[in-house]
């Protein structure tokens, strides 16, 4: 029985017939191919997708090692909720670590684009009060609850949301961006947030002219 199979492309060496010893015609060539490389773009993209549909767990599973190697005292179930809010923002899963460390420790500098461009005179007086205002919520207090205090705060003292947003979000993590907020904020939980809140207020001062 005599089989055919049919090929297309181009041909980049002449073609050659060898008979094998059993007396079988084989034709030998090459076929051509376009350029390839390797392009660092799409690689992100594809291992930000594995990321994705990866079981948060598993993912957390894969971090302890290297959580633990830079000496942070944590437990699994902390790192899959971190997991959850950083996946997002991240290509490759040893990201959420270097990208999210002040889920595991608290900021030591604050980036002074965000400290030029968002603090104003009474900025630090009101990262105090909103201090304060966290202080008074429970310790589990969920991510509705820090948002509603702060909005709350900002409608008594008539100031916009959008003025004091991004300055927390730098008091609390030291970047002017990262994961949701509020999210952020209620897993690393009040009796962490609040003195970081405090000790940025030391650290800022209002740019002078």
């Amino acid at each position: 029985m005599t089989e055919q199979v049919c090929i297309r492309g181009l041909i980049a060496t002449t073609p050659r017939q060898v008979v094998t010893e059993s007396g079988l015609n084989v034709i030998s060539f090459r076929l051509a191919s376009s350029y390839r490389k390797f392009d660092p773009e799409k690689n992100k993209w594809f291992n930000h997708q594995y990321l994705l549909a990866m079981d948060p767990a598993a993912v957390a599973e894969m971090l302890m090692p290297q959580i633990q190697e830079k000496g942070f005292d944590t437990c699994k179930e902390y790192v899959e909720q971190v997991v959850v809010l950083m996946r997002e923002k991240v290509q490759f899963a040893k990201d959420i670590v270097t990208q999210g460390i002040y889920f595991f420790a608290e900021p030591d500098s604050y980036e002074e684009e965000i400290v030029a461009k968002k603090w104003k005179e009474n900025t630090n007086n009101h990262l105090l009060a909103i201090a304060d205002a966290f202080s008074t919520l429970a310790e589990n207090a969920t991510a509705e609850a820090y948002e509603t205090a702060f909005k709350q705060y900002c409608e008594t003292q008539a100031v916009k949301s959008g003025e004091l947003l991004q300055p927390l979000r730098l008091a609390v993590s030291g970047f002017g961006v990262g994961a949701p907020i509020w999210e952020m904020i209620a897993l690393i939980g009040r009796d962490y947030i609040v003195p970081r809140i405090q000790k940025a207020v030391t650290k800022i001062s209002f740019p002078k002219a």
